[in-house]
């Protein structure tokens, strides 16, 4: 994810719920409750003319349950960048969803909704680029 757009999450995050960034470049958020965390927000980008999806249940991993003392989450959300990079890498966040074929021979990656994806019934998603 390039930078500036790490740090346009990480202030949408902050108004949501307390957040910090460890020294990995990850986003750590202290989640209250069930109504926070529906409140976190998904990615959304476009490829090709095709929008994709990665929803919360993909970009946020619960670190921590509620327990007596805290009835929240820690979670942590799954992107980060490289300083001086302005690239975007499609990793394990963006591809468990989506069934992903490399065509070699003419140089296209090809993305359909993966049948076992957080997504399956909400989105329709099939492109080759």
């Amino acid at each position: 994810m390039p930078e500036t757009e790490f740090f346009k999450l990480f202030d949408k995050l902050e108004e949501i719920t307390p957040c910090s960034i460890d020294w990995w470049n990850q986003i750590s958020c202290t989640v209250p409750d069930e109504e926070t965390y529906n409140k976190l927000p998904e990615l959304n980008f476009t490829l090709d003319g095709k929008e994709y999806f990665v929803p919360r249940s993909s970009l946020y991993v619960k670190e921590s349950e509620p327990s007596y003392f805290f009835s929240g989450w820690q979670v942590t959300c799954e992107v980060t960048f490289i300083y001086g990079w302005n690239e975007w890498i499609l990793g394990l966040t963006f591809l468990e969803n989506y069934y992903t074929v490399y065509d070699m021979d003419n140089s296209q990656v090809g993305f359909a909704l993966s049948k076992t994806s957080n997504l399956a019934g909400e989105v329709e998603a099939t492109v080759f680029l």
